[in-house]
């Protein structure tokens, strides 16, 4: 394998592009092992060496007992390399210090792309023709035929479960659909040749929905399915049933009825129980607060035009009159001196004492 020749170039990229295009058609790379700087941190001197330089390096000190990982290197302490130094005038000049190798050339292959590789389920790996369909499955269709005429499609629908009686196949029709069981192909017959049946009799679009399964771990009919749903439950009814019976004893019992009076006893029956609360006396008096502010008599709040209008109150809806006093009213309160207006306390010969 022959090294770079000797040759100045204009930098340090191009020195290291050239060398690195004349290592490739030779079967080998270069690769920059270590470099020198001056005080303004510019590069003055690179070492280039092959790629297959030096040994595997052991940075975490493991042996072949702690080593999870054999991991494989190219390095076979290769002992080429060059030297590049800067010139004058920002020259770079290359010189070879070791030009023989001690691997043979290898030819730099390029890595494929994914887009390259095939795909695993890629049609080109799979024989269509060899590919079967599944031994069972459960189809449930609805089909919907189109400009009949009429709102009603029980006439289409009959002569599909016509169809479907004479196939043989196990079927059970529901409002919305029907579902049938057999084989992948079967099942795509018979709805095949409804539509062709519908179609010879003069429907001229025909819109079908399918929905299919299949498993191949048990076969399992469209009755087990259901039979599975109704075991969770009934599994789960017993269960709620002690839940009911355990809050019963929490709630109090029910205090027992009063013991019938007695002649005897109808002294005791009329002095009040301690054990059960009185209900409060209701007063008819307003509050302090509004005793304050309304006035002493109720006759100054009608106007005296409209007394003769409105006739006196009736007997039920006449008032005691209020005092303001924070207090309450007195025990013996004086009597007002009687007014020129005719004051409703005295209509009908009714008076109220204070």
């Amino acid at each position: 394998m022959e090294p770079p020749q000797h040759a100045v170039y204009s930098s340090l990229d191009e020195l290291i592009a050239q060398s690195n295009t004349h290592a490739l058609t030779h079967g080998y790379k270069l690769v920059v092992v270590r470099s020198k700087t001056n005080a303004a941190g510019m590069k003055t001197w690179v070492q280039l060496a092959c790629d297959r330089h030096g040994t595997k390096r052991n940075t975490h000190n493991l042996t072949t007992e702690t080593r999870k990982k054999n991991r494989r290197s190219r390095r076979c302490e290769c002992p080429m390399y060059c030297v590049a130094s800067k010139q004058g005038q920002g020259l770079w000049e290359l010189t070879v210090r070791h030009g023989e190798h001690n691997h043979p050339p290898y030819e730099a292959t390029p890595k494929k792309k994914k887009s390259d590789q095939p795909a695993r389920h890629s049609s080109e790996l799979i024989n269509l023709p060899l590919l079967q369909t599944p031994s069972h499955c459960i189809a449930d269709f609805c089909l919907v035929p189109i400009g009949t005429g009429s709102a009603s499609v029980s006439a289409e629908i009959a002569e599909v479960q016509r169809i479907l009686k004479r196939s043989g196949l196990h079927y059970e029709m529901s409002s919305a659909g029907t579902v049938v069981e057999g084989t992948w192909d079967d099942v795509m017959k018979i709805i095949g040749q409804a539509h062709s049946y519908l179609h010879g009799s003069g429907v001229v679009r025909i819109q079908t929905d399918i929905r299919v399964g299949s498993r191949i771990d048990k076969k399992q009919t469209p009755q087990d399915k259901i039979n599975a749903v109704n075991a969770h439950l009934n599994h789960e009814a017993p269960q709620q049933q002690p839940q009911n019976q355990q809050h019963q004893p929490h709630e109090p019992p029910h205090p027992p009825p009063p013991p019938p009076p007695s002649s005897h006893h109808s002294h005791q029956q009329q002095q009040p129980q301690h054990d059960v609360m009185a209900p409060p006396e209701i007063s008819h008096e307003p509050p302090r607060a509004m005793r304050q502010s309304l006035p002493t008599n109720m006759d100054s709040v009608i106007a005296p035009d409209l007394q003769h209008v409105m006739g006196p109150p009736p007997p039920h809806m006449q008032m005691p009159p209020f005092h303001p006093h924070p207090m309450g009213p007195p025990m013996n309160p004086p009597r007002l001196p009687s007014t020129s207006l005719p004051s409703y306390s005295n209509v009908n010969g009714l008076q109220h004492k204070g």
